[in-house]
């Protein structure tokens, strides 16, 4: 889809598909009495977060797309504010991401079979990041409103100065997110965290601020004498994930943790300077 919307030929858009197609995984086996059962609310949550029910999930989720439409699917499923829809929304941003990102591209193009499979990986995914939004959105709830309000460059900035939060992670963790930032620093990622709030007036505005935001240390050096690179694993991930049309608060609520999660979980970029500033020196200028 990405190179579709960058009007690649279908020789090229062909080539791409080849190239991923090499480890894609199969869907795995499928239990029309596990799908049957995934209709019953108390069933439905034992089945998530195991991968061996993803082709169960797939096809609840298509057969419910072909009876609602994918919005009315969505709006029951992910964003109804009731416990299984915050559950959902939760899983949509384990795996560093990529449900999320597969539900944007899913929305963006209207492809209710991208939409299906998006919703499938969150279900199959942890909740742990669960642990993190709801303390967030209480805390950024109580801040509605608060005078000298920052921005999300500020907060990454503040991140980075804060010396609890900087060396969270650590190498041998098995998932530095997870164990590292969330794990050792988690009232503090809180606290910060929780100063950003959103207006359902200033969507427009603060989509943009968060896709800038993931734009300024997506291409920012680790390491003081880096030339300016890309951290494709990480930060690349979460410049993906920001919305690409404005959307539900809570949608611009979300990603922030995450994007403060993995500005931390490596080690804390430099911010690149701006385009007509010379860079410092050692860092080589890449124009």
């Amino acid at each position: 889809m990405t190179l579709f919307a960058l009007n690649a030929s279908p020789n090229e858009i062909q080539k791409g598909y080849d190239i991923n197609a090499t480890y894609q995984r199969s869907p795995g086996p499928l239990k029309q009495s596990v799908v049957d059962d995934m209709h019953k609310p108390e069933r439905f949550k034992t089945y998530l977060g195991n991968e061996k029910y993803y082709h169960d999930f797939l096809v609840f989720f298509q057969r419910e797309i072909e009876s609602k439409g994918w919005q009315d699917v969505l709006t029951e499923y992910v964003f109804a504010g009731d416990e299984r829809a915050d559950d959902l929304l939760a899983r949509m941003y384990g795996g560093f991401l990529h449900p999320i990102i597969h539900l944007g591209f899913g929305v963006e193009f209207e492809q209710p079979a991208i939409i299906a499979e998006a919703l499938a990986q969150a279900a199959v995914h942890d909740a742990w990041m669960a642990r993190l939004f709801g303390p967030c959105e209480a805390a950024a709830e109580k801040n509605r409103g608060a005078e000298n309000k920052k921005t999300i460059v500020q907060l990454l900035e503040e991140a980075r100065n804060d010396e609890k939060l900087r060396n969270a992670a650590h190498w041998e963790d098995g998932n530095k997110v997870r164990d590292g930032v969330l794990g050792r620093a988690a009232e503090e990622m809180i606290a910060l965290a929780g100063q950003y709030t959103v207006s359902e007036d200033s969507l427009d505005e603060q989509t943009a601020e968060m896709i800038n935001a993931a734009g300024t240390f997506f291409p920012s050096p680790p390491f003081p004498k880096q030339s300016h690179t890309y951290t494709f694993d990480s930060l690349l991930h979460s410049r993906r994930s920001t919305p690409t049309a404005p959307g539900q608060v809570r949608l611009l609520l979300h990603p922030l943790p995450q994007q403060l999660h993995l500005f931390l979980y490596l080690p804390v970029p430099t911010f690149a300077p701006p385009h007509n500033e010379a860079p410092p020196p050692g860092i080589q200028d890449l124009d």
